[in-house]
């Protein structure tokens, strides 16, 4: 796929997800916000940005997959590391 196309489809699923994993992934990849930059904004500790935002990344991974969309998994992927 080329890279816009893949991007919308990333996004398309990104606007699918449960409110709290959606705002866990924009806040995360699209403003780019440090953990205690989320933690601040959700007045919520560190501690909790980490599995919250693991389990959002997993939930849009799987949709992306059910989907065939195995490259913008990997994109995913490589943002997270």
């Amino acid at each position: 796929l080329v890279n816009a196309e893949l991007l919308r489809l990333i996004y398309a699923e990104i606007d699918n997800l449960p409110d709290n994993h959606r705002q866990m992934v924009l806040m995360s990849f699209v403003e780019e916000l440090s953990t205690e930059e989320i933690a601040s904004r959700l007045n919520i500790s560190t501690a909790h940005v980490r599995p919250y935002k693991a389990r959002a990344m997993t939930r849009l991974r799987s949709a992306l997959l059910k989907k065939g969309l195995l490259e913008a998994v990997f994109l995913l992927w490589l943002m997270d590391r």
